[in-house]
Parts: structure tokens; sequence; C-alpha cells
């Protein structure tokens, strides 16, 4: 089986960029994934990764708003461990335009987001020998439900021969993998606030250890960096 853990940028009114991220691996590789994910964060005793939290010593990482050095040795732990597991990225970005009026004068961001990264799979399952069953995982939160269960079926039926069997939604705090999408998605964020608004700023070191993976970028395959 292959599996996919996505998630969401909080689609609100004061919106610039939507960003959708998912990460891709056979079903086995994701079970030494989330031991081994666990294992790290159980080793400094943190029960979830929250990227924002981390980045901003927030939440569970408050204690280490001042030791970025702890900081970067964990995510230099987590990232070497989805290297060891070849895991796929799949990114994808919109920018919201909008009037003074607040009208869109584009269609859906997210929706042209999530149709990438179908797109990305399709093409991956495509280089295989044959369609596996396919899980795809998106993340919710207590708060707000996923985007993607009201437009999935619309989004597939535009890829067109899409061989996905199903989906579910799930709290991150409960499956490591979408631990792993968060970190994909916050550094993807970061990386198109900085290309939109700080092209000056250098790109995070996060971000380019990441995508030493193979990855795809708004649904075109790109190699490991």
């Amino acid at each position: 089986m292959l599996k996919v853990y996505c998630d969401e940028t909080e689609y609100s009114a004061d919106c610039r960029i939507v960003c959708l991220a998912g990460c891709m691996a056979a079903g086995e590789a994701w079970s030494l994934v989330e031991q081994q994910w666990q294992e790290a964060l159980a080793g400094v005793q943190i029960n979830e990764l929250r990227a924002r939290d981390l980045d901003n010593g927030t939440g569970e990482f408050y204690k280490w708003k001042d030791r970025p050095d702890e900081r970067n040795a964990l995510l230099a732990k987590l990232i070497a461990i989805l290297r060891r597991h070849h895991i796929i990225y799949l990114l994808a970005s919109e920018p919201v335009y909008k009037t003074a009026g607040g009208e869109l004068l584009k269609d859906d961001p997210y929706f042209d987001c999530l149709v990438a990264i179908l797109e990305s799979v399709a093409h991956h399952v495509r280089t295989l020998d044959g369609p596996p069953h396919i899980e795809m995982v998106f993340t919710e939160t207590t708060e707000q439900r996923s985007k993607a269960r009201t437009i999935l079926l619309q989004a597939k039926h535009v890829v067109g021969g899409s061989p996905f069997i199903s989906d579910a939604y799930r709290l991150q705090r409960d499956i490591a993998p979408l631990q792993v999408a968060d970190l994909v998605l916050f550094e993807l964020w970061k990386e198109r606030e900085r290309l939109a608004f700080r092209r000056t700023h250098t790109q995070r070191w996060v971000l380019n250890e990441l995508l030493k993976n193979a990855f795809y970028w708004n649904g075109y395959f790109r190699p490991p960096w």
C-alpha cells in the first residue's frame, strides 16, 4: 500500500499564500518512520512535533526558545530518519489574489493545490510496476475540518483516471506521519513567504535538507537537490 499524508495551511480571510504539503511512501516504510520518529521525540521528552511551535519556542518547546542548538539537533535527527526511508515530498502553493472588497480574482487556490498533489501522486504511480492501493490521510484539527473533505472527489475528477482508493482524516497528535507533513508544510510556507516578500533572505537550512529527498513541486517532479 502507498500512503500519502497531507497537511494544509489554514485558509482564512487574511491568508496570502495557500500551501498544501504531502509525504509519500510505502506503508512498510511509514511503520519504521513512525517508530523512529516517536523514539526521537521521546528522547527529548516531547510528545508531538508541531513545526511552528518548534520554530517559535512555544507549546511543548517553550523551554527551547533560547536553545537553538537543541532544536537544530532534533531537526537533524528527524530529517535523517526521513532520508533513510526515502520519503517523497509533495509540495503545492498558490497565492491568494484579492480585490479591495476581498473577492477572489481566481479559482479557489486550495483546489488548485489539491489537484497538483493528486497529479504528483498519479505521476509517481505510473512509475511503479502495478497500481497499488493508495490511502491519502489528511490532517484535521479539533476546530477545523480539512477542506479536502468537501472537494477531493471533484479534484480527483479533474486529474482523471485517478487510482486513489481511499481517504481518511486524522488528528496530527495521533499519527507521527502527519507531524512529518506538518514539518514539510511549515518549511514550504516559509519558503513561499521568503520568495514573495523577503527575497534577500537565504533559504532555510531545514528546507534545503528536506529537499535532498526526491520531491514534486506543483505537480512537477524534481530530483533531490
